[in-house]
């Protein structure tokens, strides 16, 4: 029994001499203190967390967008809903309204038509003395540019006379060109305006009819490639 005992100790011995020369014979909970330390709480790690702080902005923005108020737009006026409106509409329907006031007025409704012949005839000879009113009233407005009448041949006559008369100058840029060489051009600065004053003067002496002011340039230009249109 005493060597049984003493072969006992002499073979756990050796096992533990073994397991102290050889870490890697250590079992799991040998290296792990958080199963032996009762007291021991993992830490937070301080270091911040990218993901997980875009997601809580992107949260939070959403959250904002939500809570945000709605942008209040002009609404259109609704005329139908109005109250005038609404009792201007049962008034022309023939219908019981109440007016501003909050008086209660009650439908109003048409007669029967007329059915007397001189009734009739009056309306009738009414209409007839309108229309002929206004059939023979004469014309008390006149157009402003009077009537378009063509201008006779020896007003046009008078005119193109006229503009021949008038001084002109030599074409300092075209005169090398034999297209240019047989035109005629007035002095600058000439205003339509003014050009037709004076040829109103001169047809006034003659007696000529006085062309208006639109048909002086069509003319004038027969004659002058430079003369303006205002």
């Amino acid at each position: 029994m005493t060597d049984t005992g003493q072969r006992i100790e002499e073979e756990t011995a050796d096992e533990a001499s073994r397991v102290d020369s050889d870490p890697d014979s250590w079992s799991e909970s040998e290296h792990d203190d958080s199963v032996l330390d009762e007291d021991y709480r993992p830490k937070k790690d301080d270091r911040p967390d990218d993901d997980s702080d875009a997601d809580t902005a992107q949260h939070s923005e959403e959250e904002a967008a939500l809570e945000a108020p709605a942008v209040k737009r002009h609404k259109r006026p609704r005329l139908h809903m109005w109250k005038r409106q609404v009792i201007k509409e049962k008034r022309l329907k023939g219908e019981s309204y109440k007016n501003a006031t909050g008086q209660e007025r009650q439908p109003k409704t048409m007669g029967p038509p007329c059915t007397s012949q001189h009734c009739l005839r009056t309306i009738g000879s009414w209409l007839t003395v309108d229309m002929k009113t206004k059939t023979d009233r004469p014309k008390t407005k006149i157009n402003k540019t009077g009537p378009h009448m063509p201008i006779s041949d020896a007003d046009q006559t008078f005119l193109k006379e006229w503009l021949s008369g008038l001084p002109t100058v030599p074409s300092h840029y075209c005169s090398q060109v034999p297209a240019y060489q047989d035109k005629k051009f007035v002095e600058p600065g000439t205003v339509l305006s003014d050009l037709h004053k004076e040829y109103q003067k001169a047809a006034g002496k003659s007696g000529a009819r006085v062309a208006m002011k639109p048909v002086l340039p069509r003319v004038a230009h027969q004659y002058y490639d430079n003369l303006p249109h205002q």
